[in-house]
């Protein structure tokens, strides 16, 4: 039994662990998104009346936002307190996925800022047993390549050759499923003792991209 806080929880990746954690009954899903009344109704349709499910208006933009949902967080989850916070929110322009300087240069950005600051957050509550790390997810169909542009497309074409000779095993994005599955096994056997504290890892656990 656990509690589980996941942002970017209204589609993609985030929402594949809201379906997937809330599925046991003793888990507590809170979700922070930006359509709070959207994303609600998407759980409603796709997930049935799971009692175990909060979604909460968080939106990344917004630190008044991001304060009031941690505020009503710890309303919900009382004295259990937080076992799991997954930063999986993120915006990702469209425009910006595969244009030049190779792929999504604004995201690999921030992506590297997010990675110092979790090993900042590491160093700093090392000693009191918290266990901060990044986990790329690798290559997940999530809708990302739906209509680009024939340039972006040319982009993209050159950056999965790219893979591929980096990888020649690779066989293409994993569904959303398939992913969720292999990180929780991950975050579920890692430890400040195994050396994960501060690190940014694969899916793998490794620095094994594909």
């Amino acid at each position: 039994m656990s509690v589980y806080v996941i942002t970017g929880a209204s589609k993609g990746i985030g929402f594949g662990f809201v379906k997937n954690i809330s599925e046991d009954p003793k888990n507590l899903v809170v979700g922070l998104v930006r359509d709070k009344v959207g994303t609600e109704k998407k759980v409603a349709a796709e997930l049935g009346n799971r009692t175990n499910v909060h979604i909460l208006h968080g939106d990344l933009d917004s630190y008044v936002s991001l304060k009031q949902a941690a505020a009503d967080t710890a309303k919900i989850v009382g004295e259990r307190g937080v076992d799991y916070l997954v930063a999986n929110g993120a915006y990702l322009s469209h425009l910006d996925a595969y244009d030049p300087i190779s792929v999504s240069p604004l995201y690999a950005a921030v992506k590297a800022a997010l990675n110092v600051i979790v090993a900042k957050f590491a160093a700093q509550y090392k000693k009191d047993g918290v266990l901060f790390f990044s986990i790329s997810p690798g290559v997940v169909e999530v809708g990302h390549y739906d209509n680009v542009t024939q340039e972006q497309m040319k982009g993209l074409t050159t950056f999965m050759a790219k893979i591929q000779a980096y990888a020649p095993h690779f066989k293409g994005a994993v569904s959303v499923d398939e992913a969720i599955q292999t990180i929780r096994s991950l975050w579920e056997r890692a430890s400040i003792e195994t050396g994960y504290s501060g690190a940014f890892v694969s899916q793998f656990g490794n620095k094994q991209w594909m």
